[in-house]
């Protein structure tokens, strides 16, 4: 309760191979009874040492300093409690006396803590790849060597939560930081998503290019010869290129999120449990709305084949055996529908009528549903998430 009304900082730092240092701030821990706790615990640990009581507090610097441990001091500044390792005490009061710089005075310090319009900054860091260890030929040959700079901020945004991550890596990004050359999009170009949803996920992502990225990466790091990405079997049997047929024609924009209220049951606890996981939705952009119906159409039909090639040589056991015996079935409409069917005697209701994973390609948007339900909520025309 007094660190959350009160406050606390706690730091460590070291440069390798030097031993880690830390340092833990009270704030307001001036108060008799945190004073008679530390007075307690480090005569404690003295007595079982068997050490000096007049080793247990040195001056230093106009200050008090107690011993607490075999390494450890505590002082009070300005009314805060300050508790850390002998060696880094005196680095401590030489930035509390101005003889050396503050960390409070870093440039990326001050930057990460600039004001933003009603942003509250709560926490900020950086790690900076330039007082780390040398990377190695490899990491350098992914294309991590252009990686400067990796900055967080978290904090409050009215009453949203919010958390930035940035990368500095400045262009041209090769290799793995080439990944993250992605189209962008804004808050007003979000994909169609359903109003009633209970959290959402939106990603940009260049399937395609993204692809030859990884391909390209695979064959620089893998053993000499190796092929890169291919086909899955399945598709390649079927006559359907993954990248050419599916991944081309998707994205950039893909949504993640789940619908609330599909149905309202809670006559049982696995009942809500459904009801909730029915409304599991994915969603991609289309871009080929015909390309895409002929590739999925014959990878549906031969799902069920390739479940039972999959544990053919597997163990026997009633979780592979269902596996094995799911399938996808045609739903008769304008739009290219399948529905999943579970074997008898697999789901009791009302789990096994909740749960019918749907896939539908749609005239703006391929959809994964966990139901039919949600499949429909997010294909039809109704009021959509602000």
């Amino acid at each position: 309760k007094r660190i959350a009304r009160d406050g606390l900082v706690f730091a460590v730092s070291g440069k390798p191979p030097d031993r880690w240092r830390y340092i833990v701030v009270l704030r307001r821990g001036d108060r008799p009874e945190i004073k008679r706790l530390l007075e307690a615990l480090a005569a404690g640990r003295a007595g079982e040492a068997e050490e000096k009581a007049e080793a247990a507090s040195v001056q230093k610097a106009g200050r008090t300093l107690h011993r607490f441990g075999r390494d450890g001091v505590w002082w009070v500044e300005k009314g805060e409690l300050i508790l850390t390792g002998g060696s880094k005490a005196d680095e401590i009061l030489e930035v509390l006396d101005g003889r050396q710089p503050s960390a409070l005075d870093h440039p990326l310090r001050a930057l990460l803590a600039k004001a933003e319009e009603s942003f509250e900054l709560v926490a900020a860091g950086f790690v900076d790849t330039g007082v780390l260890e040398p990377l190695s030929s490899d990491a350098i040959g992914l294309g991590l060597g252009g990686l400067k700079r990796l900055e967080l901020r978290w904090g409050f945004d009215a009453e949203a939560l919010v958390s930035t991550v940035r990368v500095v890596a400045p262009a041209p990004r090769p290799g793995a930081l080439g990944l993250l050359d992605q189209p962008t999009f804004g808050i007003g170009s979000l994909p169609p998503i359903p109003a009633n949803v209970s959290g959402l996920t939106v990603m940009s992502i260049d399937l395609a290019k993204s692809y030859d990225q990884v391909d390209a990466l695979i064959k620089l790091v893998g053993p000499r010869g190796t092929t890169g990405l291919t086909t899955p079997v399945m598709m390649a049997q079927q006559g359907v290129d993954l990248r050419k047929d599916l991944l081309a024609q998707l994205g950039p924009k893909l949504a993640f999120y789940t619908q609330s209220n599909l149905r309202d049951d809670s006559q049982s606890a696995a009942g809500s449990m459904a009801s909730r996981a029915a409304g599991t939705t994915f969603s991609a952009q289309l871009r080929d709305r015909e390309t895409v119906a002929r590739a999925i159409d014959p990878l549906m039909r031969g799902f069920s084949a390739l479940m039972r090639q999959n544990f053919r040589f597997g163990p026997r056991d009633r979780l592979a055996m269902i596996a094995a015996s799911l399938s996808f079935r045609r739903v008769g409409g304008p739009l290219a529908r399948y529905v999943m069917d579970w074997p008898p005697n697999t789901l009791t209701p009302p789990i096994s009528t909740m749960l019918r994973p749907t896939v539908v390609v749609g005239s703006d948007q391929v959809v994964v549903a966990a139901s039919n339900e949600a499949a429909e909520g997010a294909l039809a025309g109704g009021p959509k998430w602000q």
